[in-house]
């Protein structure tokens, strides 16, 4: 489980900042929460759920094809979690973002009057 350390310090991060900005963002912070807390749930379950099926399939005399059909499956279910924190993470970051203004980069000057020609 030492693999998962970095990870695992991220989702711990993104909790407490969701929780630090509650107040300021709340709707973000709630994605951001739920997202971090399946990412997290996630990486944490997924090697637990794996030691227990093999001990589990070796003792019932589980062949090496269906434990690594069954390590397939599960694999698959938490990637398919893994997805759904990432698009919540996603749809934090862009929704409910105000337009950018129109008066981005550098002001324009206007161009100045054709010099006037005596006489005319």
């Amino acid at each position: 489980m030492l693999y998962a350390a970095p990870l695992v310090l991220v989702y711990v991060a993104a909790l407490i900042l969701a929780i630090a900005f509650w107040g300021d963002y709340p709707q973000t912070c709630a994605k951001v929460l739920a997202a971090s807390l399946i990412l997290l749930l996630t990486t944490l379950i997924q090697p637990v759920l794996q030691q227990q099926m093999i001990q589990s399939m070796r003792g019932a005399g589980g062949t090496a094809v269906s434990i690594g059909q069954s390590m397939s499956i599960l694999a698959l279910v938490a990637n398919f979690f893994r997805a759904i924190g990432f698009g919540l993470l996603t749809w934090s970051a862009f929704a409910g973002r105000a337009p950018a203004s129109s008066s981005q980069g550098f002001s324009v000057l206007q161009p100045p009057p054709p010099p006037r020609i005596p006489g005319s």
